[in-house]
C-alpha cells in the first residue's frame, strides 16, 4: 500500500510537469486535489526543477505577460490603448518619481535620457541612481512589414490632410514643444511609397463603402450627399475636388473628384523657360500635368458631381438617384441639364442644415433692415427679448493649458487653423483640440497677445543688435516669402534679420492684395446691398498692396527701412540681400535716409 501511494504520487509529478511543459492543463482523473492546490503544486515543482523545466517556465511567464497586455486592452478603460497622449517630460518625471525600482525596490531616484530619437519616435532609458538598473521605453510601435514608426508615418499622413506638407510640420511641432520630424531627405523620400499606399487604401476603403451602401439599399439605386470645397476662399481657388457621401446611418465616402486649374510643376518650370528652353521642354514632355481643369472655379462644384454620377456605373455599377445637396442650384441644375443615366430621374432632396443656415441668414438680414427704431404691427420692435435676437453659446473663462495654447498657434503658424489641426491630430490618433466655439473665442485674445509679445521680442533683438554693434548703425540681412509659389500669390511678406552671432528678426512688414472679408461680402453685394455697405465701412480692411507679387519682398524691405528711425531710432547702413537685384535697386532708387547703403 505505502508503495502504490508513492507510484501514484511519482505519476502525478511526472505528468503535471509534462503538462506544464505542452501548457497543457492534466486531465481531471489524474489530480485528486482541486484547482487552486495543483497550481500551487505545478509553481513548486517548476521552481525546484532541473535545468529540463526553465524553458516551460519561461513559456509560461511569457504567455502571462501576454495575458496581462490582452486584460489591459479590453479592460473598462476609456484610454484607447493603440492612441497616443502628449505627455510633458516634467510629469513623466515626476510619475517615475513617485514609483519603486524593479531592481532594488526602493523609492525611483534617477534619471531620463533619449537613447534614440526618428523623428517624433524616440527611445527613452530610466536609470536608477541607486542599483543602476536601466529600463528602456518605445514610444511607438513599427508599421508591419516596415522599419518605419508608426507616429512619424501618421505625422506625414497628417500633414498631407492639412496641405502643410514637411515645413508646416516642423513650424507646428515647433510651436507645440515636440520633437521635430524625420528629416527632409527622408521625409521626400517616403513620399511616393506614401502617396501609393493611400490610393490604394482609399480605392479599397471606396469600394467596401459602396457595398455597405447597396447592402443597406437593398438594391444599386442610392441616396448620396455631395458638397464641394476649395483651397482658398471667394470661388478663385485654382484648386478644388468634390465628394460623394453615403445617406447610411453612418455615412462613408463613395468618390471623389479633384480639379486643378494649374500645375505646380509647370509653374515651377517657367523660370527656366528662357535661360534654359531645352531643360524647360523636357520637364514639360517628361511630367505628368496636373491640370485638368479649366472653367470658373465656381463651377467647381457642379462639374465634379457631374463626373463622378457619370462614372458611378463603369466604376461600381450603380447609379444615384437621389442627390442630397446643399443648397446649391448649380449642382442639381448641372445634374438636371446633363442626365448622367438615360431613362432615370435623379430626385433632389433639400438638406435641413443648410436650409436653416440660409433661413437664420434671410432673418438676420430682416433684422438689419428693420434695426431698433422701426416697429412692427404689435408695437415693438423686432429684436430683444423673446424677439427675434442672436444667440450663442456661453464659455465661462477658465485657465487655458499650455499644450491647448501652443496647438493652437501652431495651427496659426501653419496656416491650418482649427479644421487642419483636427485633421492633423485625427491622423497622428492624438486628442482633438478644443471646441471649435472656445478655439474662436480665443482667437483674439491669442492675436492681442502675439503682436505684443512680437513687438516686444523685436524691440529686445534691436537693442541687442545695437550692444554688439556699438552704435545705431546696424548690418541686417532681408528675405522675403509668399504663401504660394510662383510670383502669383496675393499675400506676402518681408523680415528683416540681424547679423550678430545669433541673428534675431528686427521688422516684419506683410502685404496683401486681396481681403477676405471683401471677398467674401462679395457674395451678398447683390442680394444684399445694404448689409454688403455696412460691413465694407465697418471691418478693417487687410488690403494693402496693389503691384505685382514679384515686388512684394523689395517694396516691404523698403517700408522697413524707411520707418527704422521712426520706430527703433536706428539706421541700416548695410543691407545682406539674396542676391535679389530688385531689393536693393528699390533701396537705391528711393533712398530711406540721406545716407549710402
Amino acid at each position: 500500500m505505502p508503495k502504490r501511494r508513492t507510484y501514484t504520487r511519482r505519476y502525478s509529478k511526472r505528468l503535471l510537469t509534462r503538462n506544464a511543459r505542452q501548457n497543457v492543463p492534466p486531465s481531471a482523473s489524474s489530480l485528486k486535489s482541486n484547482t487552486t492546490s495543483t497550481l500551487r503544486t505545478t509553481t513548486s515543482n517548476l521552481s525546484t526543477s532541473s535545468k529540463r523545466s526553465l524553458p516551460s517556465r519561461q513559456k509560461i511567464t511569457k504567455r502571462t505577460k501576454l495575458d496581462i497586455t490582452s486584460t489591459s486592452a479590453n479592460s473598462n478603460s476609456n484610454v484607447p490603448m493603440d492612441g497616443y497622449t502628449i505627455l510633458q517630460n516634467q510629469v513623466l518625471f515626476t510619475l517615475m518619481c513617485k514609483t519603486n525600482c524593479e531592481g532594488c525596490g526602493n523609492r525611483w531616484n534617477g534619471t531620463i535620457n533619449i537613447n534614440k530619437r526618428e523623428g517624433l519616435f524616440v527611445i527613452l532609458s530610466f536609470h536608477c541612481s541607486s542599483c543602476t538598473n536601466n529600463i528602456t521605453i518605445e514610444t511607438s510601435p513599427k508599421v508591419v512589414v516596415s522599419d518605419r514608426r508608426d507616429i512619424n508615418v501618421r505625422s506625414q499622413i497628417g500633414s498631407h490632410l492639412c496641405g502643410i506638407r514637411y515645413a508646416g510640420l516642423v513650424k507646428l511641432m515647433g510651436a507645440m514643444n515636440l520633437p521635430s520630424p524625420i528629416q527632409d531627405q527622408i521625409y521626400s523620400k517616403w513620399e511616393k511609397n506614401l502617396l501609393l499606399s493611400i490610393k490604394s487604401f482609399s480605392d479599397r476603403s471606396m469600394k467596401k463603402a459602396v457595398e455597405e451602401a447597396v447592402t443597406a439599399a437593398n438594391g444599386r439605386e442610392l441616396m448620396v450627399s455631395g458638397d464641394g470645397f476649395w483651397q482658398t476662399r471667394g470661388f478663385q481657388s485654382r484648386h478644388g475636388a468634390a465628394a460623394l457621401i453615403s445617406c447610411n446611418t453612418t455615412p462613408k465616402v463613395l468618390d471623389i473628384e479633384t480639379c486643378n486649374k494649374t500645375c505646380n510643376v509647370c509653374m515651377g518650370a517657367l523660370a527656366i523657360k528662357k535661360s534654359n528652353p531645352a531643360k524647360y521642354n523636357d520637364v514639360i514632355r517628361s511630367h505628368h500635368c496636373e491640370k485638368n481643369y479649366n472653367k470658373s472655379s465656381g463651377t467647381i462644384e457642379a462639374d465634379a458631381v457631374l463626373n463622378m454620377f457619370q462614372r458611378s456605373v463603369s466604376k461600381y455599377e450603380i447609379y444615384y438617384t437621389k442627390y442630397v445637396g446643399d443648397g446649391d442650384s448649380k449642382t442639381f441644375a448641372r445634374l438636371s441639364d446633363k442626365p448622367p443615366y438615360p431613362g432615370k430621374v435623379i430626385k433632389k432632396i433639400e438638406d435641413l442644415n443648410h436650409f436653416s443656415k440660409r433661413m437664420k441668414r434671410q432673418l438676420e438680414t430682416k433684422k438689419c433692415e428693420y434695426g431698433r427704431k422701426n416697429k412692427l404691427s404689435d408695437g415693438k420692435t423686432i429684436g430683444g427679448k423673446n424677439r427675434l435676437s442672436k444667440t450663442s453659446p456661453k464659455v465661462v473663462a477658465s485657465n487655458r493649458r499650455d499644450i491647448n495654447v501652443r496647438s493652437q498657434i501652431g495651427g496659426h503658424l501653419c496656416g491650418i487653423r482649427y479644421a487642419g489641426l483636427v485633421k492633423l491630430m485625427g491622423a497622428m490618433n492624438l486628442p482633438s483640440p478644443i471646441q471649435d466655439e472656445r478655439y474662436s473665442k480665443w482667437d483674439k485674445n491669442l492675436l492681442i497677445s502675439i503682436k505684443s509679445f512680437s513687438n516686444r521680442s523685436m524691440r529686445k533683438a534691436v537693442e541687442e543688435a545695437a550692444t554688439a554693434a556699438n552704435g545705431r548703425e546696424l548690418m541686417v540681412s532681408g528675405d522675403g516669402f509668399w504663401q504660394t509659389r510662383g510670383f502669383q500669390s496675393r499675400h506676402g511678406a518681408a523680415a528683416l534679420l540681424s547679423c550678430n552671432t545669433t541673428p534675431k528678426v528686427l521688422d516684419i512688414e506683410t502685404c496683401s492684395k486681396t481681403c477676405n472679408v471683401c471677398m467674401g461680402a462679395l457674395a451678398i453685394k447683390n442680394s444684399n446691398p445694404a448689409q454688403y455697405n455696412d460691413i465694407i465701412r465697418s471691418h478693417k480692411c487687410e488690403k494693402n498692396y496693389k503691384k505685382s507679387s514679384g515686388t512684394i519682398e523689395s517694396g516691404a524691405v523698403l517700408k522697413m527701412f524707411q520707418r527704422s528711425v521712426s520706430n527703433y531710432n536706428i539706421y541700416y547702413t548695410k543691407y545682406g540681400g539674396d542676391r535679389d537685384s530688385k531689393t536693393f535697386a528699390a533701396l537705391s532708387d528711393t533712398p530711406p535716409y540721406p545716407r549710402i547703403i
